[in-house]
């Protein structure tokens, strides 16, 4: 392969990695912020329901 090809190859893997690390970050900010939020739930006593809701 010529060297323009290789450079596009290593570009190619660069972005297709970088990508990859951006969505397992996102992935993992977003899942800590549901098991924070999931905690304050459960610690917050809950009213009872009214007929209403349990319609």
């Amino acid at each position: 392969m010529c060297p323009a090809c290789w450079s596009l190859v290593a570009i190619v893997v660069a972005s297709v990695g970088s990508a990859g690390g951006l969505t397992a970050f996102a992935v993992k900010k977003a899942r800590a912020a549901n098991a924070v939020h999931a905690q304050v739930s459960e610690s917050e006593p809950q009213a009872p329901a009214t007929q209403e809701e349990t319609r």
